[in-house]
């Protein structure tokens, strides 16, 4: 188990144009949400909450803060780390399946990570890389993969998966006018 212990700990929800990892974490204690527009904060997540989909991991050098990318909330951020009286971090925040390496990048803990989730992450990862996929039509696609793998967008991930030529390059290539039934994953 990870505590995440440094100068402070900031949770920015954002978007990213693919996730090479989906971390889920819990507060320790009450954390709220700020809006990186107004500043005001809310109340947002209590004590044991989990809080789900932290994509990235920066460290500002000048100030020490931490920011996690959240997936699908750009305005919004977690503080995730508060200062005692005595003037010590106190951690309000644990990563539960990920961990930041000696690089200081967040990376996912496979051994801790669901087999579902980590299959979802991989998937996600080849769509989005390999076939050169937005996030959302590489999101469309693996639902499509995952609900119903012998049907529509479904089969043709599959096929391209199992290493059908045609299928993979109507993925790369969209556009192609001999592609024209991909439409239906984008």
């Amino acid at each position: 188990m990870n505590f995440i212990s440094a100068t402070t700990l900031v949770i920015v929800l954002g978007c990213s144009n693919a996730a090479a990892q989906l971390c889920d974490a819990v507060a320790l204690e009450s954390v709220e949400v700020l809006s990186h527009y107004t500043k005001k904060a809310t109340p947002s997540y209590k004590k044991g909450d989990a809080i789900l989909a932290i994509i990235d991991y920066e460290k500002n050098p000048k100030t020490g803060l931490i920011e996690y990318g959240f997936y699908r909330d750009p305005e919004n951020y977690i503080v995730g780390n508060r200062r005692d009286s005595s003037g010590k971090l106190i951690p309000t925040v644990k990563l539960l399946d990920c961990y930041i390496d000696n690089t200081g990048k967040l990376k996912q803990d496979r051994k801790r990570t669901e087999e579902s989730k980590l299959r979802m992450l991989d998937l996600d990862y080849k769509l989005t890389f390999e076939y050169n996929m937005c996030s959302a039509c590489a999101s469309n696609a693996m639902s499509a993969y995952f609900e119903n793998p012998s049907q529509g967008c479904g089969k043709i991930v599959r096929n391209a998966l199992e290493g059908n030529i045609e299928a993979q390059h109507c993925l790369k290539n969209p556009d192609d006018p001999k592609c024209s039934y991909v439409s239906r994953c984008f």
